[in-house]
């Protein structure tokens, strides 16, 4: 008896529809301008402090009704000819009435927030590159949290450059998700 074994290719450039029919094969992955990018599973604190965050933020937008919250779940950002762009957020939220009907496949579109846990791992550049590719989507609210400093950079969908949240400071949903309103340190205490 032979096995056959699915091997996916990291060089191929893929379709939005290729990379959905791809097997599973127990590893998670980015979809970038057509290219699969591996992404390992969050980490202790990566987790932690993501969880925590939409936690907080769905128990607002439930109690609110203002739209749905999602974790870690495939959101389309960008649609080209081979070159779609699928990525997934640590946490992200729509607004009514632009939340999509339920699926099984990815998000059909992008989302209004966006948070982004760094990872260790992550460097600065391709941080910076994904919150970029979800400006120029519309996301209107991003935040990037570095647990290693306990501090959050918040970027809108046209800034250049992030204003950022000490520790002691308080991260703001604004006009996006209005009213809620978290101290960085509850996502580190």
């Amino acid at each position: 008896m032979t096995t056959q074994i699915n091997l996916i290719d990291l060089s191929q450039t893929y379709s939005l529809q290729e990379y959905e029919a791809l097997p599973d094969d127990g590893n998670i992955y980015a979809l970038l301008e057509g290219k699969l990018l591996l992404s390992p599973p969050p980490g202790d604190e990566h987790g932690s402090v993501a969880n925590l965050l939409a936690t907080f933020l769905t128990v607002h937008v439930r109690a609110k009704r203002l739209g749905k919250v999602w974790s870690n779940s495939r959101f389309v950002i960008e649609r080209k000819e081979n070159k779609d762009t699928e990525l997934a957020p640590d946490v992200a939220f729509i607004a009514h009435p632009d939340v999509p009907v339920s699926s099984p496949g990815a998000v059909p579109i992008p989302p209004h927030f966006v948070l982004e846990v760094q990872s260790p791992g992550d460097s600065g550049p391709a941080v910076i590159a994904k919150v970029r590719k979800y400006q120029k989507a519309g996301v209107k609210l991003i935040w990037v949290i570095q647990s290693s400093k306990q501090i959050a950079a918040v970027y809108h969908q046209t800034d250049q450059q992030p204003v950022t949240i000490q520790p002691d400071g308080e991260l703001d949903g604004e006009d996006v998700i209005p009213g809620f309103r978290l101290k960085l340190s509850e996502l580190f205490s």
